[in-house]
């Protein structure tokens, strides 16, 4: 780390060369250093300002929020020339614009597989900001303004800096636990639990029913049905590292900043993968919660960022390819009046219905199948009866589903990828505004064989996010690490 004694006093009409603004590489920070610098009228405000101290200290605690930033002093040990000083002052500011963007928009951008939002996080104005914290000598309060300010974040934060002091101290390493079959085996839980910052263990668990209480609260925050058993699901939740827990932390952090902006716009959707939960923002406030299905492990649901602007009464299900060759052709072969019974159609590459009984099925495969096998509406149709359409590269849709009693599972995880809506209803009304009766309309209708799809314009469109997270939290249960159904986290060394 760079320290206020290394920094020689220097002048502050002192210029900087503007060969140096072609210097920095980082295109992510370049338009902030150069708006500060121009407005600083390229003088040195750092050293005048002993403002040095304050963003060290900041910097210092950046990983106590989930950030990594470190400034390298490794070639400046030697005596300062001019333009050492130069390159110091020049580290320093970009140090702190890299801190303050990091605080707005999170250290690393989300990964997404189709970007259908545009969308880019950004920190208006982050020179004149910089600039003006140093001549007032307010950096601290500028940073502290730049947090999140959320029950989620905050809620978040306080369990990394928890993990982050037990796994700091030299004597740390994580408890390995198994199945209690003697008094030593519950003692390691009950340390391991400790770590894990569900329980005080100072207190007397060798109680029976305390100690199963115990296992229970441990099993709400891994989303396990709380039922008092030690059983592989819950080893297996209690075993994983802590440094795991940490990085799982660290990316919700991320998410929460990089996404704060879009919650605050006035309709954006984030529907979070582990978790199989879809909330609903409008002006920063959450105004519908849904359970979701989601993509099996062997079908993922994608992440993914769209825009909502059409709700489709009455949807059609055009069947993807990999289901109609792998899935179905099997059945149809056994037995063609599988197509009846589950109210499909058949389409030729024109989009025109095809008598099913005139195909030879036995011909077709899965690299040769020249048709587009279609569910029409009804109340067996696997979207429901209505759908929330948004462009995607994967054929995935949002969606109101038949099978409802799938939403009782604490583990849902059934769909090809698409996601299946609790409250699609509940979401129409808050998208079709003053045109609701359509989707009221729909409701008392009910599901209809053979009826028409039809495309109803959303008057309010609304952003879309897919996310990954499995560390999130509840107002009601705090923080819950939700298992790694894709084991994103887990190939992460």
């Amino acid at each position: 780390m760079i320290l206020a004694a290394q920094f020689p006093f220097f002048s502050f009409a002192q210029k900087i060369p503007p060969s140096y603004f072609r210097t920095l590489a980082d295109s992510r920070l370049q338009e902030g250093v150069d708006s500060y610098y121009q407005l600083a009228d390229s003088q040195y405000l750092w050293h005048n300002s002993g403002e040095i101290p304050v963003l060290l200290k900041h910097i210092r605690q950046a990983r106590q929020a989930g950030i990594s930033i470190l400034i390298d002093s490794s070639d400046h040990v030697a005596a300062l020339t001019k333009e050492d000083s130069l390159l110091q002052d020049m580290q320093l500011t970009k140090a702190a614009l890299g801190l303050m963007i990091s605080l707005q928009c999170g250290s690393r951008k989300p990964s997404f597989g189709n970007e259908g939002l545009p969308f880019e996080c950004r920190l208006p104005s982050s020179g004149r900001l910089l600039r003006d914290a140093l001549l007032s000598k307010n950096l601290n309060a500028t940073l502290q303004k730049l947090n999140p300010h959320s029950p989620e974040y905050e809620g978040l934060k306080k369990m990394l800096n928890q993990l982050l002091n037990i796994t700091q101290s030299p004597a740390f390493s994580d408890i390995v636990v198994r199945k209690p079959k003697t008094k030593s085996d519950s003692i390691r839980i009950i340390q391991r639990l400790a770590q894990l910052q569900l329980i005080d263990d100072k207190s007397d668990y060798t109680d029976s029913a305390l100690f199963q209480n115990a296992i229970k609260k441990t099993q709400l925050m891994f989303d396990l049905e709380p039922d008092g058993k030690i059983g592989k699901r819950t080893l297996n939740a209690i075993n994983i590292p802590l440094s795991t827990r940490i990085r799982e932390l660290e990316a919700s952090l991320d998410f929460i900043r990089w996404s704060g902006e879009l919650r605050k716009k006035e309709m954006t959707l984030i529907l979070n993968i582990p978790a199989a939960r879809l909330w609903t923002y409008q002006n920063g406030n959450i105004v519908l919660e849904s359970k979701v299905i989601v993509g099996k492990p062997s079908t993922p649901t994608p992440m993914l960022t769209g825009i909502i602007d059409e709700l489709v009464l009455y949807p059609f299900w055009m069947v993807p390819h990999k289901i109609a060759t792998r899935e179905m052709l099997p059945e149809i072969r056994k037995d063609i009046r599988y197509l009846e019974r589950g109210n499909y159609q058949v389409l030729n590459r024109q989009g025109r219905i095809v008598n099913p009984y005139s195909i030879n099925w036995q011909g077709l495969s899965t690299s040769y199948f020249p048709f587009v096998i279609r569910q029409s509406t009804g109340c067996d149709n696997a979207l429901g009866t209505v759908k929330f359409d948004f462009d995607n590269p994967f054929a995935v849709y949002l969606h109101d589903t038949p099978g409802k009693e799938l939403f009782a599972r604490r583990s849902r995880f059934f769909s090809h990828g698409c996601m299946r809506l609790e409250k699609p209803v509940e979401l129409a009304h808050l998208l079709l505004e003053h045109n609701r009766i359509a989707i009221d309309t729909l409701t008392e209708k009910g599901c209809l064989l053979q009826q028409k799809p039809i495309s109803v314009k959303a008057e309010r469109k609304a952003g879309l996010i897919v996310h990954y997270n499995t560390a999130w939290f509840d107002n009601q249960a705090g923080v819950i690490f939700y298992s790694d159904i894709y084991s994103r986290f887990r190939k992460v060394r």
